[in-house]
């Protein structure tokens, strides 16, 4: 009986390399293959975020040119109408001068001058 234990205490150990030996690289392949998946996720996380930063660089880049633009010409408004006294032009105002002719121009030199004097004495 003490053989037959013996024998199989011996057997149990030789199962138990034979597990060992298997389960330890089915373990490490295991680990590497979560560690290439875990890096490729990120990968694409980290894809995801420089676009979503390239985008929100060009917005930025956008909205700040507008608002230069808005600033300035709120800007010049107040300032034309505070320093100067100046309002918007009314449609009433507009003078529309007629293009003369090139040749019509070098007969005579002050005809645009007299054309707009004829404008604003028909008011």
């Amino acid at each position: 009986m003490k053989k037959m234990l013996k024998e199989s205490a011996a057997d149990g150990l030789r199962i138990l390399r034979v597990v060992a030996l298997v389960a330890i690289p089915v373990a490490m392949l295991f680990f590497h293959v979560w560690t290439r998946y875990q890096i490729t996720d990120l990968g694409y996380e980290v894809a995801e975020q420089t676009r979503t930063h390239r985008q929100l660089i060009e917005e930025k880049r956008k909205l700040s040119i507008e608002a230069a633009y808005q600033g300035r010409n709120d800007r010049v408004l107040a300032l034309a109408r505070e320093k100067f006294g100046l309002e918007e032009l009314q449609p009433s105002q507009v003078i529309q001068v007629e293009q003369f002719a090139h040749s019509d121009a070098k007969q005579d030199q002050d005809a645009p001058q007299k054309h707009a004097a004829l404008e604003l004495s028909r008011r």
